[in-house]
This record gives structure tokens, C-alpha cells and sequence, in this order.
């Protein structure tokens, strides 16, 4: 009885002070499922942080989406450093010690753009050409 005239109290407190409670995080591994009553309210950093949280689990269990998640968030740093030729660099450490064909083909796309952006197309059309050779070639 005690426990549920606590309870109460404290949600009468909270109903008409106009103060907010600050529930902690919970771990995922805790199991604990969250359903969102009125997904249409969400705003668009709402519904982006769900995609993200979406993604970001399903790379946890595929190492080749883990390995493009961390490709495009090596680009976000090097970007914001100033270090375009360390991108570029990535990219093609990457394409050389790969051997997944999604990774491969994920950094190809991902250089040929970054090649553009500089403004190289015949560097970003020889890029295309090649992973398009080697996806042609490969044995279905």
C-alpha cells in the first residue's frame, strides 16, 4: 500500500509541477523494446536517429556494412580535418586489401565521387570501368 501512495504522490508532484523526469538509458543487451505511440510526431532528427539506430544494429551482426559504416564516418573526420588525400587514400587502402565484393564495390563508387567532386572525370570514369569489369567477371 505504501509503494502505490509513493507512486501516486510522486506522479501528482510531477502532473502539476510541470517538471520533467529524466529516465537513464538502457542498454540494448537489457532486452528492453521501446514502441513509439505516435510515430507521426517524431520530427526528421527523430526519424533519422531511428534509421541510424536501425542501421547501426544490423552492422553489428554484417561486417561488410559495419566496414562501409565506418568507411563514410572515416570520410565525415578526414573531411572536416581539411584531409581530402586522406580519403582518397582510404578508399583505395581499402579496395586493395578488401576481399568482399560489396566492400569493394561500395569504396569504388565512393572514390569515383570523390574524384568528381575534384573534378577528375577520367580518373572517376576509370574507376567505374574497372569495378564494372570485375563485377562482370565474377562467378555468379
Amino acid at each position: 500500500m505504501k509503494a502505490r501512495l509513493t507512486s501516486a504522490f510522486l506522479l501528482a508532484l510531477l502532473a502539476g509541477a510541470g517538471t520533467s523526469l529524466a529516465v537513464p538509458a538502457v542498454p540494448a543487451e537489457a532486452g528492453v523494446r521501446v514502441e513509439l505511440q505516435n510515430p507521426a510526431r517524431l520530427g526528421q532528427q527523430g526519424k533519422r536517429a531511428l534509421r541510424r539506430g536501425a542501421i547501426e544494429a544490423k552492422a553489428a551482426q554484417n561486417p561488410d556494412l559495419a566496414a562501409m559504416l565506418r568507411m563514410v564516418a572515416l570520410e565525415r573526420i578526414y573531411r572536416k580535418e581539411g584531409k581530402l588525400g586522406d580519403v582518397d587514400a582510404l578508399y583505395r587502402d581499402v579496395l586493395s586489401r578488401s576481399t568482399s565484393a560489396s566492400v569493394k564495390n561500395f569504396a569504388e563508387l565512393r572514390l569515383a565521387r570523390l574524384q568528381m567532386r575534384a573534378g577528375d572525370r577520367a580518373s572517376a570514369k576509370q574507376t567505374l570501368r574497372s569495378g564494372l569489369e570485375r563485377n562482370l567477371q565474377a562467378p555468379r
